[in-house]
């Protein structure tokens, strides 16, 4: 393994415990070390075969700058987990973060925390902590069931990981046993919605697509076309860009809502205001023959058959006779072609 330094990487951000930190910022440093096999980079001089140390750069800032924390030990989980989440050739990140202006009464050159975090440890949301809303609310499950009609079962891997888990409560340490394991070697098919309506869209969406085509037991499958449509709930926010992809995946159900839910919280999600603005939205829609309704996971993802913004997508790369049928009586006056693509990895 080889490995890629980013020293003294300077960034404005508006993290600490006063108020006053959060309302005028200061500078922090950070110094990056990313673990990686760089051979083929090496054997190549191929840049998509090394880690883009320009493209860190930027997720690292839009961590940084995305949220306001209170900690510095949480700040550099962020940062580290949301590399980790973006970059899959990276096994291993080490961060220093400083804080030279830190509000301490003393002559001090900074305050700092350092951390590491490898691929194999990455902390992922626990299945449960489903979004209060997302773009869908939760209901009822409703439309056709898939092959099987019972609830979803708990299959031995849910129950090692809960297992594992249970020794620790907090959602960091229940997040770690994740996704360790994957659920064998059968493949399923499962259809993933995604939206965004902060920043770059077309960008932020294909960066969660190859955010998930990085984690082992995805594989990413067809793309629809990405549409524009107007909010739903909360109206004074920019449109949406949305869009649905297939995944084939080893990955139980709530591993694979583990996994949307790391990639959000990686690419700088805020859950805030309900129906309000996201840089980034990943709802399971559907998982083939797991039909659910839980306080974790329903699915399939209730009222979707409701909404033009997942149905015209989703009909796209779905050709299901009763999902088409609802695209029909759904109004689409909402929704129009956003004009860009897709990238598959």
């Amino acid at each position: 393994m080889e490995k890629i330094y980013i020293k003294g990487l300077e960034i404005f951000a508006f993290h600490g415990v006063n108020p006053e930190e959060k309302e005028n910022g200061q500078k922090f440093i950070l110094d990056i070390t990313l673990t990686a096999d760089l051979s083929a980079a090496m054997a190549t001089d191929d840049l998509a075969c090394t880690v883009n140390y320009a493209a860190v750069r930027k997720t690292v800032q839009r961590v940084m700058t995305g949220a306001k924390y209170n900690l510095i030990e949480h700040t550099a989980a962020a940062v580290a987990d949301a590399i980790l989440a973006e970059y899959g050739r990276v096994e291993r990140v080490e961060i220093c973060l400083k804080k030279p202006d830190a509000p301490m009464n003393a002559v001090f050159d900074y305050v700092a925390v350092e951390i590491a975090r490898d691929r194999r440890d990455t902390p992922v949301p626990q299945g449960g902590q489903v979004p209060e809303d997302g773009s869908l609310n939760q209901s009822p499950a409703s439309g056709p069931a898939p092959e099987a009609e019972e609830a979803l079962p708990e299959d031995d891997q849910d129950r090692e990981m809960e297992e594992a888990a249970a020794g620790d409560d907090s959602a960091l340490g229940k997040g770690k046993q994740l996704l360790r394991k994957l659920a064998g070697s059968r493949t399923q098919r499962a259809y993933i919605a995604l939206g965004s309506n902060m920043g770059d869209r077309g960008e932020n969406l294909n960066r969660a697509v190859w955010a998930l085509a990085s984690i082992p037991g995805i594989r990413i499958g067809a793309l629809s076309r990405v549409y524009e449509t107007k909010p739903v709930g909360y109206a004074k926010q920019e449109n949406f860009y949305n869009a649905v992809i297939r995944v084939d995946t080893t990955l139980t159900p709530r591993a694979l809502l583990g996994a949307c839910l790391g990639i959000e919280a990686g690419m700088g999600r805020l859950r805030g205001r309900k129906n309000g603005p996201r840089v980034i939205d990943l709802d399971l829609l559907l998982y083939e023959g797991k039909v659910c309704q839980s306080e974790e996971l329903t699915l399939p993802h209730p009222r979707m058959e409701e909404r033009a913004f997942v149905l015209s997508p989703l009909c796209d790369i779905l050709q299901d006779p009763y999902y088409l049928g609802c695209l029909k009586r759904v109004d689409r006056s909402g929704v129009k072609s956003a004009g860009v693509s897709l990238i598959k990895p």
